[in-house]
C-alpha cells in the first residue's frame, strides 16, 4: 500500500511532458489556420479586420511571453480574433504556443 502511495505522489511530481509537434500542428490546422495559414505566415486583411500576425515575424516572437501568448489564445483579441478557452485545455494552449514558437525559428 505504501508503494502504491509513493508511486502515486510521484507521478503527480513528475515534470508535464513536452508540447508534441504533432500535436501543435494539429490544434493550428484545425483552429488557426484558416486565419493564419497552414504555414502561420498570416494573410491579407479582410474588409475592416487588420492581416493575421504572421508568427514568423522575429518582432512578434520577441514582443511576447509564452504566458502572454497562451492568454491571447485563451481569451482572444476581440472582434478581431476569437477566444478558444470553451473548447482547448491547458495542455492544447501549450501546444499551440509551442507550435507559435516552432514558426519563430524559421524565416
Amino acid at each position: 500500500m505504501r508503494a502504491l502511495l509513493l508511486l502515486a505522489a510521484l507521478g503527480a511530481c513528475a515534470k508535464p511532458a513536452e508540447p508534441s509537434v504533432d500535436e501543435g500542428l494539429r490544434l493550428f490546422g484545425a483552429a488557426c489556420a484558416r486565419c493564419h495559414g497552414n504555414e502561420g505566415r498570416g494573410g491579407p486583411a479582410q474588409g475592416t479586420m487588420p492581416a493575421p500576425r504572421n508568427f514568423h515575424d522575429a518582432t512578434f516572437q520577441s514582443a511576447h511571453t509564452d504566458a502572454e501568448l497562451k492568454e491571447i489564445i485563451r481569451h482572444g483579441k476581440g472582434a478581431y480574433m476569437p477566444g478558444f478557452a470553451a473548447v482547448m485545455s491547458d495542455p492544447d494552449l501549450d501546444h499551440l504556443v509551442a507550435q507559435i514558437r516552432r514558426f519563430g525559428k524559421t524565416p
